[in-house]
């Protein structure tokens, strides 16, 4: 089941590295155990005590930069459920943005699963939006509040041909 699913894009002057480093100090807290930094930026495979385990991928070289890691766990409250976060970096030459995607979705390996999914968003993302840069680019940045002043203008925000 689909749980969260976000496309966020941050300033590319300062590279990959700070987007790391926060997704490798989550990864830390996750999984109670030591990630270093170094790990995420390779391909690659750790397991942990819990079961928990962490898949990344990149691309060492060309343009674009292609990074990705995929942290799954079991959840804690409800047997027979996994969760799975995905984040999907592509960081193209310097003078333009990084792309960054999360998807967080959960699989039940067994029929006896009835509990409802709890949405939630990783903790992961509000560090990266606090530490490193997002773009005006990046949806939700902001909050647009409708009221009687600006009715009118909401259908063109809404039918805008450049929105995604």
């Amino acid at each position: 089941m689909l749980v969260y699913s976000a496309v966020l894009w941050f300033d590319a002057s300062r590279g990959l590295d700070p987007l790391l480093d926060v997704v490798a100090r989550w990864l830390n807290r996750k999984t109670g155990d030591v990630v270093p930094p170094a790990a995420v930026r390779k391909s690659g495979e750790l397991r942990f005590r819990d079961g928990s385990r962490i898949e990344t991928w990149h691309t060492p070289f060309g343009d674009p930069a292609l990074h990705s890691i995929r942290y799954t766990h079991a959840d804690r409250e409800v047997s027979g459920r996994q969760w799975v976060t995905e984040i999907g970096l592509r960081g193209p030459k310097p003078a333009h943005e990084i792309e960054c995607t999360v998807l967080v979705t959960t699989s039940e390996i067994s029929t006896r699963v009835t509990a409802a999914v709890r949405a939630t968003r990783p903790l992961f993302v509000g560090d990266l939006l606090n530490v490193c840069g997002p773009t005006p680019r990046t949806c939700g940045l902001r909050l647009l509040r409708l009221d009687a002043a600006n009715a009118n203008d909401f259908p063109y925000l809404l039918f805008d041909a450049d929105r995604q």
